[in-house]
């Protein structure tokens, strides 16, 4: 049995690409399981989901700790979770990135396999979002061959309708650009696909919160928030991938952001214009959408 999690952002796709990951290997006679791991979160929130594939019937439910691959929908959040976690020296990281893998490897002390696309470019150019799910099952499926690729391409067009077409060939395009960079110590340099199973990545912390209030990432895993309202005193601005900005010319200074922002992080200045602390805003967009004057738009993190 090979065990997957996905890491992701809520709106993001990643329980849709487990979803679609499993029908296609359920699709070819084998067995599958696919499940997400998260509460109530917002769109933004950081999330997991679980996918298992077995020539026999599965029978094991629980959260997936010691995955044989793990998949990473955002670059931002190898900085926020410690995705590599439970991840051996026979396994495979997927990871949407874009920048020098020498220095992520240092930065994270990540010495196993690396499957790399970017799938943000890719989203971008093939889909009009930036929403990566089926652009990284392409890079999983052919670093990994963990399925049928004509299977998986099946899946999307029927699990996504009429927005199928456009995120197949996000996939194809993922399936060919991904770069597959072997284990450290093992002499091999990138190359495209490598029709291999996993290989590992050793485990590594979150960094320091850079003020004396902690980050969501820093709590216990299995969640020590014991006081009453504690969420205030713990910072929740990194599940952000996009923030607002305000066109203060423009700007009524009529306070309508505020009232609809359902974190409560967008106040009045000094000169009565609004701002947003940054620490809590999640990026939903809410107030962009509520601004009757157009002077909020929403800009992707760099």
């Amino acid at each position: 049995m090979i065990e997957i999690r996905f890491h992701g952002r809520g709106g993001q796709g990643a329980v849709k690409s487990t979803q679609i990951l499993a029908g296609a290997v359920i699709a070819r006679g084998a067995y599958a399981q696919a499940f997400p791991a998260f509460g109530p979160e917002r769109r933004g929130a950081p999330v997991m989901a679980y996918v298992r594939v077995s020539d026999r019937p599965i029978r094991n439910r629980t959260a997936i700790c010691t995955p044989d691959i793990v998949v990473v929908l955002e670059p931002a959040l190898i900085d926020l979770v410690p995705v590599e976690h439970g991840l051996g020296p026979g396994g495979t990281m997927v990871l949407n990135w874009h920048e020098d893998v020498a220095a992520l490897r240092e930065k994270r002390g990540l010495a196993g396999r690396l499957a790399v696309v970017d799938a943000n470019a890719i989203a971008r150019a093939e889909i009009g979002r930036v929403i990566t799910n089926t652009v990284m099952l392409g890079a999983l499926v052919r670093s990994t061959r963990i399925a049928d690729p004509d299977a998986v391409i099946e899946a999307i067009r029927e699990g996504l309708g009429r927005h199928g077409p456009p995120n197949v060939k996000a996939f194809e395009r993922a399936f060919e650009e991904v770069r597959v960079y072997e284990a450290v110590g093992t002499g091999a340099v990138a190359a495209s696909g490598v029709p291999r199973s996993a290989a590992g990545a050793a485990t590594a912390g979150v960094p320091a919160a850079q003020s004396s209030r902690p980050r969501w990432s820093e709590l216990a895993v299995a969640c020590s928030i014991v006081v009453p309202g504690s969420a205030r005193h713990n910072r929740t601005g990194d599940w952000r991938s996009s923030r607002p900005i305000w066109k203060h010319d423009k700007c009524a200074k009529c306070g309508l952001c505020a009232v609809s922002c359902p974190e409560g992080c967008i106040v009045g200045g000094g000169d009565g214009h609004p701002v947003v602390d940054l620490e809590y805003c999640k990026g939903c967009g809410i107030c962009v959408h509520e601004c009757r004057r157009g002077c909020i738009a929403i800009s992707e993190e760099a």
